[in-house]
């Protein structure tokens, strides 16, 4: 039996996990909104559960008309720039951005859960992925909240080390 490192194994579980959840669901609204219908009737979801003859789709998303298009537009581009903060070094920006990913990704679970509910077979595995994906992002944001920023430690030669001052003037 292989045993791998902690840090490999939360890394493998919460990185990974949460980026891939992250980049996954935004490229995948952002493919949806290139599939943009203006009619007001038709409806644009990656996920919808039929029940007897109805279809039921997700709360936060389901998009339809142009108000659909721009609250997918608008959540499309709020992800990519939480992607873009959760990289900050400054603890307060990349807070923003963790925490938006987080509150996606309880949105996500939320709603498959919701759609779970109403039927089990069509959706429950995809609301149980999305469980796992919504853990990860949250093992994510605990480990990354008050990480600090990693600084290079420069070596500072001294003037009574004349063996390294001479190795640094040489180089």
């Amino acid at each position: 039996m292989l045993l791998l490192p902690f840090r490999l194994v939360r890394w493998l579980l919460g990185s990974a996990g949460a980026w891939l959840f992250a980049l996954g669901s935004t490229a995948g609204l952002i493919w949806l909104l290139r599939e943009y219908n203006p009619d007001p009737t038709a409806v644009n979801s990656l996920v919808s559960v039929s029940t007897g003859g109805e279809m039921i789709y997700p709360i936060g998303l389901a998009y339809s008309g142009k108000f659909g298009f721009l609250l997918g537009a608008a959540e499309a581009t709020t992800l990519v720039m939480a992607i873009v903060l959760s990289f900050f070094r400054a603890n307060a920006p990349r807070r923003v951005g963790l925490t938006i990913l987080l509150a996606w990704s309880v949105l996500c679970t939320a709603s498959l859960l919701m759609l779970a509910a109403s039927n089990p077979f069509q959706a429950g595995v995809q609301a149980g992925v999305c469980m796992l994906f919504c853990a990860a992002t949250a093992l994510r944001t605990t480990h990354a909240w008050s990480r600090r920023p990693r600084l290079r430690r420069c070596r500072r030669i001294r003037r009574d080390q004349p063996a390294l001052a001479t190795a640094a003037a040489a180089t």
